[in-house]
Parts: structure tokens; sequence; C-alpha cells
């Protein structure tokens, strides 16, 4: 049967080609072999691992995470009843976000408590103070002041007319606001005694009293005047109308203010009058002298029926003249 003889490549044609192709594999980028190598072959793909890697590479992954996860009690149970003893993770030293609002909550609130528990005191220190201030009447004692408020408030009714005309009248806008300087002065240095404080413009309690002192110099003093009257509270009605909340003892402490205004008026009054009356001059006084005296007139009857009538003056010789 005749067979095809079939060339079969000699072992120096197979040396020769395994030459080729170890020598364009190791030819240099830039040799025309190994652009013509580059083209057949297509573009370069990225190398994947094999299964086994890849397999591998999973199992390391799926252990990584199964031991940083946190044990619950249910596997710490089990794995304390083996055999081999289990090494418990120590807790993390960072907490919930929750856990550290709440913590922060109850410190301001502890810090607030703390806070208005001082501001409480001290207004009551305020008030003390306040109770025991007095206006100084110039040249006398406190003893001889009060005595002059009593001896004008047994007097209302003849020394009111006289103070409304000297407040409201008299004083104008810029004498008004001094005589209410006098007491927030006071109460000024009052205050940064007792609280401590250079500045307290800043301060609750005295921005309170500043809206006091606004109130009783309202509507050109009519604001103080409204305070002599039988209703006393008609400046309250700055904070009823307000959103501000004060306390009770910020109120007696501003009553008490707006009874050092009142006092204040009436030693200022009281001092104004007793000056005036010690400038005014005295009356000049005239001596009178026989021929300043006013004329006199003598009548007498002339014998005729006729009335005669003549003027004469004292000490004068025709004032001794008798009928004829």
């Amino acid at each position: 049967m005749p067979t095809a003889d079939v060339p079969q490549a000699s072992g120096e044609e197979t040396e020769d080609t395994g030459d080729e192709a170890m020598w364009e594999k190791n030819s240099p980028p830039t040799s025309p072999s190994f652009r013509r190598r580059q083209l057949s072959n297509g573009p370069p793909q990225r190398s994947r691992p094999t299964s086994s890697f890849a397999h591998r590479l999973s199992s390391e992954t799926r252990e990584h995470r199964s031991t940083s996860r946190p044990l619950s009690s249910n596997q710490l149970g089990k794995q304390s009843t083996g055999s081999h003893p289990v090494v418990q993770r120590t807790r993390s030293l960072t907490r919930p976000l929750s856990a550290t609002k709440r913590i922060i909550t109850n410190h301001s609130k502890e810090t607030s408590n703390v806070k208005s528990e001082r501001e409480e005191e001290l207004t009551k220190r305020t008030l003390s103070a306040l109770s025991d201030m007095r206006i100084k009447f110039p040249g006398k004692t406190d003893e001889e002041a009060d005595t002059v408020l009593d001896a004008i408030e047994g007097n209302w009714k003849y020394h009111k007319p006289r103070i409304a005309s000297y407040w409201l009248v008299k004083l104008d806008s810029i004498k008004r606001r001094k005589v209410i300087d006098i007491v927030r002065m006071n109460i000024r240095a009052l205050l940064q005694r007792v609280w401590h404080l250079n500045d307290v413009d800043n301060l609750a309690l005295y921005r309170i009293f500043c809206r006091v002192f606004n109130r009783l110099l309202w509507s050109h003093g009519q604001g103080l005047w409204n305070c002599f009257s039988t209703s006393q509270c008609s400046w309250e009605t700055i904070f009823s109308k307000s959103t501000d909340v004060i306390s009770p003892m910020e109120m007696s402490c501003c009553r008490r203010i707006v009874q050092l205004c009142r006092q204040c008026l009436l030693i200022v009054y009281q001092f104004a009058a007793e000056t005036k009356n010690a400038v005014a001059p005295e009356p000049v006084k005239t001596r009178t002298y026989p021929g300043n005296e006013p004329p006199k007139y003598t009548t007498w009857n002339n014998g005729n029926g006729a009335i005669a009538q003549r003027m004469v003056r004292a000490g004068h010789p025709l004032g001794q003249a008798q009928q004829p």
C-alpha cells in the first residue's frame, strides 16, 4: 500500500528554530523582531492569579475579617467551654457618639446648675446691699436725712405741687438724668463690689436695672412721677409686656431701686429749697421820717356854714392850726 512520505524535521532544524525564538524573546524592545512579535501577540494582558492562588487569598481575607470582628457573647461562651484557652479582647477605648453626646449634655447641665446657683446667691447679696443703701443729704447724717424725708411725706399735700413743678417743669432732660445718675452710679459701684467685676455692662442684672432707669426718665420724667401716685406699678409693665422672665428676687431689687430714685428726688428738691432760702436777699427796711409821712387833711367850720379843709403834715406848724 503506497504511503506518502512525510518529511520530518531534523534535529538541527529544531535547534535552529529554538535559537531563533530565544533570540527574538531576548531581543531589545527597539529591535524589529520585538515589534513584530508584539504586533502578532496583540495588546499586553494583565496577568491573573491562578485559581489556587485566588482561593488562598479569599480564605485569608475571610479569616482576617473574622478575627478583626468583635466576638459576641455567645461566641465567647462557646470558646470558653472548649479545651483551648480563649484570650478575650480588651474593650475599645473609643466610645459611641451617643454616649459622648450624653456625657457632654450632662456636663453642660451640671455647669448651668452651678452657674445659676451662683447667680442666685449673688443676686441675694445685691438685694441685701440695696436694702442697706441710703441717699446722702449734704451736710446731714442718715438719721437727719430720714427725718427730712418723713417730714416731706407727712406734709405731702403741701409739697406735691411744688415737687411736680420742680421735677417736670423746672428741670430739663439733662438735669433729670443727673438726678437718676446719682442712683445709677451707686448701683454700678455696688455691683462691682458684690459680683467682683470691673465691667458690669454685660451683666444681666445690670441690664435689667438700666431698663428701669430708662423707664423712670420716660416722657420727660413722667415715669418717675407716676411712682409717687397710689398705683406705683406702672414701670413694671416693661417686664410684663416683654418676653424676658425675671425672678422674684430681681423684681425686688428693681422695686428697691425705684424707691431709692424717689428718695433721691425728694432730697434734691429739699436741698435746692434750703439753698434758695439761704441765698435769697433779706428785704430792705426803710426808715420813716416826719417829712415822708403821707399828708393829712384837717377840716373845720368857718362860721359861714362852709366846711374848710387844709392839708397839713405831721410836725408842720400848720398842723397845729386852729379854727379861726
